[in-house]
C-alpha cells in the first residue's frame, strides 16, 4: 500500500512539473511573439532590409575603425549617426540570439520554435551571417551571436522537411 501511495504522489508530482513547464512555454511564447510585433523590432527587421547583408558590414567596419586623431564635427556626427543605426539595426539579431539561448537551455522546445519562427530564424541569418562572422573577426570573439547561429543549424533541416512534406500532400 505505502508503494502505491507513493508511486501515485510521484506520478502527481511528475504531472504538476509538467504543467508547470508547459505554462512557462506558454508565457515565453506569448512575450517573445509580443515582441516580435513591437515598433522597435517592426523598424530593425524594415532597416535590416533596407540596408543588406553588404551594407551592415560595412556599418559595422566603419565603427571598428580608429577614429581620427582630431575627429572633426563631421566625423562625430557621422559616428553618432553611425551607432544609432546600428543600434536599431541589431535589436532583430538580438531578440533571435535571445531565442537561441532560450533553446539551447531547454526553455523553448524545438518544436515550438520551429513551429513559431523557424523560416524567420533562417531568413534572418541569411542577411545577418555576414555581418556577424565580420563582427567576429574584428571582436576576435567566435561566440557572438553562436546561440543564433545554433539554432539555424537545428531550424533548417527541420524547416526543410516540412516544405517536402508540404510540397508531397496536396491542399
Amino acid at each position: 500500500m505505502a508503494t502505491l501511495i507513493v508511486l501515485v504522489t510521484a506520478k502527481v508530482a511528475l504531472d504538476g512539473l509538467a504543467d508547470a513547464r508547459r505554462t512557462r512555454n506558454a508565457q515565453l511564447v506569448t512575450d517573445l511573439s509580443r515582441r516580435w510585433d513591437e515598433p522597435l523590432m517592426v523598424e530593425s527587421v524594415n532597416l535590416s532590409s533596407k540596408y543588406g547583408s553588404r551594407e551592415i558590414t560595412d556599418l559595422v567596419e566603419r565603427l571598428y575603425d580608429p577614429p581620427p586623431d582630431e575627429p572633426g564635427e563631421d566625423d562625430n556626427r557621422r559616428r553618432e549617426k553611425d551607432l544609432a543605426l546600428y543600434a536599431k539595426l541589431f535589436i532583430w539579431p538580438n531578440l533571435l540570439e535571445m531565442i537561441g539561448s532560450l533553446h539551447a537551455e531547454r526553455a523553448l522546445s524545438t518544436e515550438i520554435v520551429a513551429k513559431l519562427w523557424g523560416a524567420e530564424v533562417i531568413a534572418a541569418w541569411d542577411a545577418w551571417q555576414e555581418p556577424i562572422r565580420r563582427l567576429r573577426e574584428l571582436e576576435q570573439d567566435w561566440g557572438i551571436y553562436r546561440p543564433f547561429e545554433r539554432l539555424v543549424e537545428e531550424m533548417t533541416p527541420l524547416h526543410e522537411a516540412a516544405r517536402v512534406r508540404a510540397e508531397e500532400s496536396p491542399p
